[in-house]
């Protein structure tokens, strides 16, 4: 279950990591910026949250229905295991990026 939810925590810890200098700063263009990349772990907190629930009403209705419905999770698992990678994998190299080519200190 952990490892479910070690990506939303993750995604929360960061808004508030650019929440700080979000407030503090008063140049409109890093404030766009900060708010960016504050969209960007929110938006992926939401779909997240779609695909888990997606998932456990999979689970859910294959008690009800039968087996079938579980064939539904080899779609949304995967799908899981892909956000998942995208937010330790890739999400780091593109931050590193995107602060290091505008002068964000994070």
């Amino acid at each position: 279950m952990n490892i479910l939810l070690q990506p939303v925590f993750d995604a929360i810890a960061e808004v508030k990591q650019c929440l700080g200098p979000y407030k503090q700063t008063d140049a409109k263009q890093k404030k766009t910026k900060y708010a960016s990349l504050m969209m960007f772990n929110l938006l992926f907190i939401l779909l997240y949250a779609i695909l888990i629930l997606y998932s456990l009403y999979y689970m859910i209705m294959a008690f009800i229905h039968g087996l079938y419905v579980l064939f539904g999770l080899c779609v949304t698992l995967p799908m899981i295991g892909v956000f998942i990678l995208l937010r330790r994998k890739v999400y780091p190299k593109f931050k590193q990026e995107y602060v290091k080519g505008h002068d964000l200190e994070l």
